[in-house]
């Protein structure tokens, strides 16, 4: 999936294109939506990903915590000095 390999390489704008097209042809499927509403959260784009998605997102809580615990991300957001 292109949107995958646009959100590896931090091009969140094409990952989101690539995704919103995607969710738009199979809305019902929770895999493509749970993606958009990562790489919006990865572009800092928290309403739009929330927006419409709260009841998908409560129910894929434990996921979505797994999916965002790489080192990178929890040290990026929390700026934690490593000494």
């Amino acid at each position: 999936m292109r949107g995958k390999c646009y959100s590896k390489i931090k091009n969140f704008h094409m990952a989101i294109k690539d995704f919103r097209q995607v969710v738009q042809m199979e809305p019902d499927n929770e895999d493509d939506r749970l993606n958009l509403i990562q790489v919006l959260g990865d572009d800092d784009q928290y309403d739009e990903a929330i927006e419409g998605n709260f009841e998908l997102l409560y129910d894929n809580i434990p996921t979505l915590i797994l999916a965002m615990l790489s080192t990178q991300t929890i040290l990026k957001k929390i700026s934690v000095p490593l000494h």
